[in-house]
């Protein structure tokens, strides 16, 4: 059964983290890019804003999907039953009226519905209003229904301030993730439509966006980095646990993955932002061609190290935290609560 849930929650944090950088891509990256490089900004911003809608709904699709699997696979964990006795409507009614796991699923659903009328409003919509709704209530809305993903975790079982450090430490490590990790596949559609050398304004579109989506990194980063020592120090505690513990070892995994992602990122921003502008992009082998080459492998890169890491927080999600485990090796480590660290 474990299995299958670490499953589900990868999937369900992947689309989640997805949807929210796409978001923030066109409100705080791609859209200002555009208005300051281009002068038929409102037919490129129209391109933008169908595929905002189109990869927007797929995610909201996925994500409702998996938190359906999700719902059933938790049912049959907190009720010990098989899946099929579950799934009955007795037992899924005492799980979303009993358990603090299915209020927050209802309130989490509720968000996605409003994401879904967001975005079915905002293709109805002249391209004025459409990008107000999805640059602002859509970006606020998918922010919120990432940054709720916190309840799900172990933060909810500590008590008094604790609780609240942990809660808005875990809330805001989600946000930070689905602004840099959850851009990068909208990042890299950019990039690879700049090397079209029939739509020039298209590679000068994805200089000004790479040069703002450095920014935005780097404060996603430090964000990640100061909740990610709040959190390690709730979960895991002590060197001695972080080394000790199977749960200890696996965060050991995802912080050398961040490492290197993290690393693709500074080279990015150091050396091959600043190449990508340094002459005119008429032909293929231009030093400028190259480095968006270069540019896009290293964020495709980027990308998988994040797919990488959302297995890897699937997984952590289903352990016991490493600070109860050091002497407890043995011990089933399955909990009926997610985990975002």
């Amino acid at each position: 059964m474990s299995e299958f849930i670490v499953l589900t929650r990868a999937i369900h944090f992947g689309a989640v983290l997805w949807l929210f950088g796409e978001f923030v891509l066109y409100a705080v990256v791609a859209g200002p890019a555009l208005r300051s490089v281009s002068e038929h900004a409102s037919t490129g911003s129209r391109e933008l804003e169908r595929r905002l809608i189109r990869v927007a709904g797929g995610c909201v699709a996925m994500s409702v999907a998996s938190s359906i699997a999700w719902l059933l696979l938790e049912a049959a964990n907190m009720s010990g039953t098989p899946l099929a006795v579950a799934i009955s409507g007795h037992t899924l009614d005492v799980v979303v009226r009993e358990t603090l796991f299915g209020r927050i699923w209802v309130v989490r659903l509720a968000l996605s519905l409003l994401l879904s009328a967001a975005l079915w409003f905002a293709w109805r919509q002249q391209s004025g209003r459409k990008d107000a709704i999805l640059r602002i209530g859509g970006t606020l809305l998918a922010g919120a229904y990432a940054a709720t993903l916190a309840w799900t975790g172990h933060a909810v079982a500590d008590t008094g301030a604790d609780r609240f450090i942990h809660l808005g430490s875990d809330a805001v490590h989600l946000i930070a993730a689905g602004a840099w990790v959850g851009a990068l596949p909208g990042l890299t559609s950019l990039l690879k439509r700049a090397g079209d050398l029939t739509r020039p304004e298209r590679f000068t579109l994805a200089v000004s966006a790479t040069g703002r989506f450095s920014t935005l990194g780097m404060f996603s980063v430090s964000a990640l980095v100061v909740t990610g020592l709040v959190n390690t120090w709730y979960l895991v505690g002590s060197v001695a646990t972080l080394l000790g513990t199977d749960y200890g070892r696996l965060l050991l995994w995802k912080l050398l993955l961040v490492a290197m992602m993290i690393a693709l990122a500074a080279i990015n921003r150091l050396v091959l932002a600043p190449r990508l502008a340094t002459s005119a992009p008429t032909t293929i082998g231009s030093p400028s061609r190259r480095a968006l080459a270069q540019l896009r492998r290293n964020t495709l890169l980027e990308m998988a190290g994040g797919i990488a890491v959302v297995g890897i927080v699937a997984a952590l999600g289903v352990a016991m935290p490493a600070v109860h485990m050091l002497h407890r090796e043995g011990t089933p480590s399955m909990t009926s609560e997610g985990h975002v660290h």
